[in-house]
């Protein structure tokens, strides 16, 4: 924050970056199954005929609803923060850092079948 920026307007702009730069993440996440699955396609018709691609949990965001990665992930957040000050609170002499691999991988995939089977609810909690 500079100085004699407004709290509200850095808020709002930290948000704002955000929120693009997850957008952006997805989009790279994405394309590059996208691209991985069609060039493996010339390589299983050629050389390994029947064979099929092992990729990430990641291919499954492009099956589900848009928003369900960014729900998925803001409410895995959410999660590991209140678990983190609940931790601090009970003086827990183990305190556990909130990762972005288990956040994005693990949090938005579940949200993509939870959102499929049970909608926005189902995908928050």
């Amino acid at each position: 924050m500079q100085e004699g920026q407004s709290f509200f307007f850095y808020i709002m702009t930290t948000s704002l970056n955000f929120a693009v730069y997850l957008a952006i993440l997805q989009l790279g996440v994405r394309t590059f199954v996208d691209e991985l699955t069609q060039s493996f396609q010339g390589i299983s018709n050629t050389i390994l005929p029947g064979a099929v691609p092992g990729i990430d949990v990641a291919a499954t965001f492009g099956f589900g609803s848009p928003n369900a990665v960014t729900i998925g992930f803001l409410f895995g957040a959410l999660g590991q923060f209140l678990m983190i000050g609940l931790l601090i609170l009970l003086k827990s002499p183990t305190i556990v850092i909130a990762g972005f691999i288990p956040l994005f991988f693990d949090n938005a995939v579940i949200s993509v079948y939870a959102n499929n089977r049970g909608g926005v609810k189902a995908a928050c909690l």
